[in-house]
């Protein structure tokens, strides 16, 4: 009996000792292809990146010796690309462990500046002395960047260091302790060298930006809630009622000002998330992420209910300027209303959900930081003849005014005409002071494009 059990047991055991050997196998063999993509792709990212600082180092030097507008253009433009192409790359390696904000703040700023540069019409407003010196120093900064990459790059070269290898060890490494690696240690003399960069002169468009936000900020007035506050201040807000549990921390030096996190609960439902400042009990943002069901509400139904919301903010005079249909929710954006003057700066996105009218969404610091009393100026030129200054073959539906937010954050009174070419539509906006485009956007052919409703 028992070698008949053994006669057929073998066999069965064999078959599975070389089932799992053969799935080990080609388990390793899976891991180990894995393991290589992942290691291409990150040599892929780091010379990627070293070849487009040497490029931005070369297209700054150009722009030091070139006279003329359309080379100039030409040049900016190039460093424009480069730069935020080298930030992509940055993205792609993984370097999460480490404090590489200097390096990448550098490159944006360095692309935002070139940007400014080659879309204004250097024929009228040709390269000062002052940017052709900041155009100086980034060519030497370039320089500088450029040799350390070098450097980092030929220490991976020589040693035939793995990305991978760094990643795993990185993982497994105690927070608490220095990593000591070639290529941190490459990287973290990098982030030294930017940060010791001299102080660049970077033009009113960009230095500013971040000054106007702070000054945006501090003038944000009212009591400082207590949770309890934040508690009944989120209850009406979401006709909530007394079952609901709440879990709220207080983040005391969780961004540029102080917030309430909020989470609400109720059994097994959803949860739903709010930020919430500490200042005024302001609501910065919500999202409840649950299955939407089968709608029954149209968008007319689904406005009045984010007016509703609104309202209960004390959110008055608004419009609502774009409102869009996507799985079920209702996204609806809303800006100011002045003396028929729409305020988009003054922005609050709220998402509705189309099968009982709840919000699921909410959105409001653009309207926080930018809602404020202003002295609007009388224009220069009629809408009239703004229009003649329109391409030609733009279908034009709607006009009115708009105040919007230049690239370098200023505020700018505009006409805004809404209209079509080859059944795309398009907002233009036209300086009201010289008739002069300031910005054009394509409108998505999805949902529908609300320009007259208001309460």
């Amino acid at each position: 009996m028992y070698k008949k059990i053994a006669a057929w047991l073998v066999p069965v055991l064999a078959i599975a000792i070389v089932g799992i050997g053969y799935w080990g196998y080609t388990l390793f063999q899976t891991k180990e292809a894995l393991y290589n993509t992942s290691e291409n792709n990150y040599q892929r990212a780091f010379f990627d990146l070293g070849y487009f600082v040497d490029s931005i180092q070369d297209e700054l030097g150009k722009t030091i010796a070139v006279s003329t507008p359309g080379q100039f253009r030409k040049s900016l433009s190039n460093v424009w690309r480069l730069s935020y192409a080298a930030q992509a790359r940055i993205g792609h390696l993984p370097l999460g462990i480490m404090d590489f904000s200097q390096t990448e703040e550098f490159l944006a700023r360095v692309g935002d500046f070139t940007y400014r540069a080659a879309v204004r019409n250097l024929d009228v407003e040709p390269i000062t002395e002052e940017e052709w010196q900041t155009l100086k120093q980034l060519y030497q900064c370039a320089s500088t960047l450029q040799g350390e990459i070098r450097g980092v790059q030929s220490v991976v070269l020589n040693e035939n260091l793995k990305w991978t290898d760094f990643e795993l060890m990185s993982l497994k490494q105690n927070p608490d302790e220095p990593l000591d690696n070639h290529i941190v240690n490459g990287f973290s003399t990098l982030e030294e060298e930017v940060n010791h960069f001299p102080e660049i002169q970077w033009g009113t468009g960009i230095d500013t930006i971040k000054q106007i936000r702070q000054e945006k900020i501090k003038r944000l007035e009212g009591e400082n809630f207590t949770e309890e506050m934040v508690r009944k201040k989120v209850t009406d807000f979401l006709d909530l009622g007394p079952e609901k549990n709440f879990e709220i921390v207080r983040n005391p030096d969780g961004g540029e000002f102080n917030t309430y996190s909020v989470y609400v609960t109720n059994g097994d439902e959803d949860i739903i998330y709010l930020d919430v400042m500490e200042r005024a009990g302001n609501i910065l943002w919500l999202l409840h992420d649950r299955n939407i069901g089968r709608p029954t509400m149209d968008l007319q139904e689904a406005e009045q209910k984010a007016v509703e919301y609104l309202q209960k903010l004390k959110v008055t005079n608004a419009i609502a300027t774009n409102i869009d249909d996507y799985e079920n929710i209702a996204v609806i954006s809303f800006s100011s209303l002045v003396d028929d003057i729409v305020v988009y700066p003054d922005t609050i996105t709220v998402k509705i959900a189309l099968d009982n009218g709840e919000i699921v969404g909410f959105a409001s610091e653009k309207f926080l930081l930018n809602h404020t009393e202003r002295d609007i100026e009388s224009p220069q030129i009629s809408i009239d003849d703004a229009s003649k200054r329109l391409n030609q073959r733009l279908q034009v539906e709607e006009q009115r005014m708009a105040i919007i937010e230049a690239d370098d954050g200023r505020e700018v009174l505009t006409y805004e005409f809404i209209g079509t070419i080859d059944n795309n539509t398009y907002k233009i906006y036209l300086n009201v002071e010289n008739g002069e485009e300031e910005k054009v956007e394509k409108v998505e052919q999805v949902g529908l494009l609300r320009v007259n409703s208001w309460y």
